[in-house]
């Protein structure tokens, strides 16, 4: 009798793999502890409204690798504006932000440069000395997932922009009707090609050639798993930050400026903003961002979500509504529409959606390093950040889970 494979986890990263490996041929058992799919994407109903559970925009490598499964769907292109200050830096950019390209890119690049010919420093050490605008530009781009200078070590450094075209990171976009569709669709890909899917189902134990589940054991090839290695790192690490979710919820939704579909908002020294956030405190300016997932014309669909960088333990008094304010300069005409708005700190999101709200949980540092994703104790391949260097848009977890799946004989 052949031995299925099984899949541990059931967000995107799990859904793909399962998919991938049922295309092969290979018998999949898709375990997952929640009684849903899709781990931070997809939707959810709050009071009357629907929102995104946490993951609107994906890069194009995402979608590219989506393709390869047999998944397309209809996807908007995304228009980002980042600001700073009084300047502001848009994705695709305007001529008029040239001057401020100019100025960040040398400083860029020899980051960058340092980085390279470091063995064990960290984008922190390699700014030292570089322009504001060098550390804003960067910063930029690390905000979305809740990083700062000193999460990310050369080694993962260089492994991030060795993937950066792959993973289409110049081409963000989102599914159009939101990410439920997605997750939908990836869902319904596994379950024609015949992946068993077990939800609410609690793992006991893995090891090699067997997982032992509460409904009883299987006998099993291989197992991908989506369960993090913290534990096993070598040396130590740092935790990262975890993000507060802004939900509003709109009698209708104003339009952005220019057309645009993510607001970005960064403090001018994103040196004490980042220290601020690691030592707890609410630092004097905010930092967030405001995406329109585009679910639908819908009265219940008419959301927006935001995302916060949230110090651990800091009374969250009087934060949604300089939020708010600060949104409002930015989207005229935004409150006015508020139906109902809610600050989403990490403790009621792990409660409501049984997943924690950072991003990435730890860092290496120093010396400290990731462990392999074979795991020669339980015989599992890891997915995930435990073992990869992080990437923000989740174009990492479906090639990862695409080459794990494609690993197995």
């Amino acid at each position: 009798m052949t031995r299925p494979v099984v899949v541990i986890g059931a967000g995107l990263g799990g859904l793909v793999a399962a998919a991938r490996l049922a295309t092969r041929g290979k018998p999949v058992i898709l375990l997952e502890r929640l009684n849903r799919i899709g781990g931070v994407s997809g939707e959810w109903q709050c009071d009357g409204a629907t929102y995104v559970r946490g993951s609107v925009e994906f890069m194009g490598g995402f979608y590219r690798g989506l393709e390869r499964i047999g998944i397309g769907l209809p996807i908007h292109p995304v228009r980002a504006r980042y600001h700073f200050g009084d300047q502001t830096l848009t994705l695709p950019p305007r001529l008029q932000e040239l001057p401020f390209w100019a100025r960040a890119l040398p400083g860029t690049l020899s980051a960058a440069l340092a980085l390279g010919r470091s063995a064990d420093g960290s984008l922190a050490d390699a700014l030292v000395g570089r322009s504001q605008a060098a550390r804003t530009f960067l910063a930029c781009f690390l905000q979305q997932g809740g990083l700062r200078f000193s999460d990310i070590q050369a080694a993962d450094a260089r492994s991030m922009v060795g993937h950066a075209r792959e993973d289409g990171l110049h081409q963000p976009a989102i599914v159009e009707g939101g990410p439920q569709r997605l997750v939908d669709a990836l869902a319904e890909l596994g379950r024609q090609r015949g992946v068993q899917l077990r939800l609410g189902e609690e793992l006991l134990k893995v090891e090699p050639g067997r997982v032992e589940t509460r409904s009883g054991p299987i006998e099993v090839e291989a197992v991908l798993s989506s369960r993090p290695r913290w534990q096993d790192w070598t040396g130590p690490s740092t935790p990262g930050l975890a993000l507060g979710q802004v939900l509003l919820w709109l009698h209708e939704i104003p339009p952005f400026p220019d057309g645009l579909d993510s607001l970005y908002r960064l403090p001018v020294d994103v040196d004490r903003w980042h220290a601020a956030l690691t030592a707890g405190d609410w630092p004097p300016e905010l930092g967030w961002s405001l995406v329109n997932p585009r679910l639908g014309p819908e009265p219940e669909r008419r959301t927006l979500v935001g995302y916060l960088p949230v110090p651990a333990g800091a009374d969250p008094a009087g934060i949604l509504e300089r939020l708010l304010a600060a949104m409002e300069r930015l989207v005229p005409g935004l409150n006015r529409s508020i139906r109902a708005a809610k600050l989403l700190l990490p403790p009621e999101y792990r409660a409501i959606h049984g997943l924690a709200p950072t991003p990435i949980p730890s860092f290496p540092t120093g010396a400290s390093r990731r462990p392999s994703y074979k795991n020669q104790e339980t015989g599992e391949l890891h997915m995930g950040t435990s073992v990869e260097p992080p990437s923000l848009y989740g174009a990492a977890v479906v090639r990862r889970a695409l080459a794990i799946a494609e690993e197995l004989p």
